[in-house]
């Protein structure tokens, strides 16, 4: 099947194809239905979230404290007294917590709907069906014949309506076509969109936070406190309420499928009824239309990647005076922020 132009009303007098103008109003408004009531859910949890893998949180704390006796004689011999950087622990990396809350949850639509046939032998679900013009060529309706009035297939309808908006959710995020679309950002608030919590949290250790004042005994680490967060938000797009033209659909309402009275076009309920349903099962399970969320797995990334950095440097050597017969040294963490491990929200479409 293909891409239709479905047919409007102009001006409650005549009848015209759809312009892009009206087709984005009418992606907008089933990404927005969409949005209220998704088939592929995401949502934070405390823990074990079922598409998400641990994700530490790391950095950096001392090397191991060294205790010297000294040279054991009358001369002071400065850092001589203490063991030196070569023999002292480089710092080591900590994990300063784990986050695992990202959950998918599926909603099966189970439609039931009736089917129908009209002339084609197209099968479709029951119920009004967009109509377009068949057989058109050039020119304007009247001016050259050959074609006529036609309700879309089934995948008419999938190609026409359905598809776009999938393909939005699939590859957009926080923009008015994605109702629907669940995505990773570093912001706290995005406009038409939901912040559904934390899902993860990088930092890095404070160097101003290690004491050459409180190095300890032998064998002992200082963990620092950490700095530098950067959190890393699930956010929910909610879509946007378009206001749109209805497409036209034959009228079947007096004489029935044989003997239609005409053109009308149609409701509200009509249009609620026919594609929210429609676009929760593609998304569910249709063919070439279904969406399943993963971390660092196949398809589209959504939003920002979920770093865990660390400091890169080799440690800067540390010394404490206690008596003439305990001098302590230790390697504090320095250096730059660099990352260790990447973590990226994927939709795969199937």
């Amino acid at each position: 099947m293909a891409v239709r132009l479905p047919l409007l009303t102009q001006d409650d007098e005549a009848i015209k194809e759809w312009t892009n103008a009206n087709r984005d109003q009418v992606f907008k408004r089933i990404a927005y239905c969409y949005a209220n009531n998704p088939s592929v859910a995401l949502s934070v949890v405390a823990s074990n979230g079922n598409i998400s893998p641990v994700m530490n949180d790391t950095r950096m704390q001392s090397g191991t404290a060294h205790t010297s006796v000294g040279n054991q004689n009358t001369t002071n011999d400065g850092d001589a007294e203490y063991v030196q950087e070569s023999s002292t622990g480089e710092p080591t990396s900590r994990t300063e917590a784990t986050y695992d809350k990202i959950h998918e949850t599926t909603s099966n639509p189970n439609l039931n709907w009736g089917q129908t046939s009209y002339p084609g032998n197209f099968e479709i679900p029951s119920g009004p069906k967009p109509v377009y013009y068949e057989g058109r060529t050039t020119g304007n309706p009247g001016t050259n014949g050959g074609y006529s009035i036609r309700e879309m297939a089934f995948q008419d309808i999938l190609d026409t309506f359905i598809t776009p908006v999938v393909t939005h959710i699939e590859t957009g995020n926080a923009g008015v076509f994605c109702g629907g679309a669940f995505f990773i950002s570093t912001a706290t608030t995005l406009s038409n969109c939901t912040n559904l919590g934390t899902v993860y949290t990088d930092t890095i250790s404070d160097v101003n936070s290690f004491d050459a004042g409180s190095i300890g005994t032998s064998g002992t680490v200082q963990t620092g406190t950490a700095t530098g967060d950067v959190d890393y938000q699930l956010f929910k797009n909610d879509g946007v309420e378009e206001t749109y033209r209805l497409p036209l659909v034959i009228d079947y309402t007096s004489n029935g499928v044989n003997d239609p009275a005409g053109l009308r076009e149609m409701t509200q309920t009509e249009f609620q009824a026919f594609f929210c349903p429609l676009i929760r099962q593609q998304i569910y399970n249709g063919t070439g239309n279904t969406l399943r969320y993963n971390i660092n797995g196949s398809g589209t990334t959504k939003g920002s990647a979920m770093t865990d950095t660390r400091l890169d440097g080799s440690g800067t050597w540390n010394k404490r005076f206690v008596n003439a017969n305990d001098y302590r040294s230790q390697e504090f963490p320095n250096g730059t922020r660099q990352t260790v491990e990447t973590w990226t929200l994927k939709v795969e479409r199937t």
